[in-house]
């Protein structure tokens, strides 16, 4: 006795094309630069990524460790 066929299911390449080039998760460390009081680090400054809104990365920066500004640029 064999297993019933599996149903093929085509996916629409385009979108998923798409959703990989503006997908921002796994975006690379970044010398990070706080625009308040100069501070500098190495890091990824904490952003939604339009696909996966729920998704949070832990090591993301949200702030400044010195000043806790939210003022970050990623240099």
């Amino acid at each position: 006795m064999s297993a019933p066929p599996v149903p093929v299911i085509k996916i629409n390449e385009m979108c998923i094309q798409e959703q990989l080039v503006s997908c921002i998760c796994d975006r690379g460390e970044h010398d990070i630069f706080c625009e308040m009081c100069g501070f500098t680090l190495r890091g990824r400054v904490s952003k939604k990524c339009p696909h996966h809104e729920g998704v949070f990365h832990l090591m993301d920066i949200n702030c400044c460790p010195r000043c806790r500004s939210d003022k970050l640029k990623e240099v």
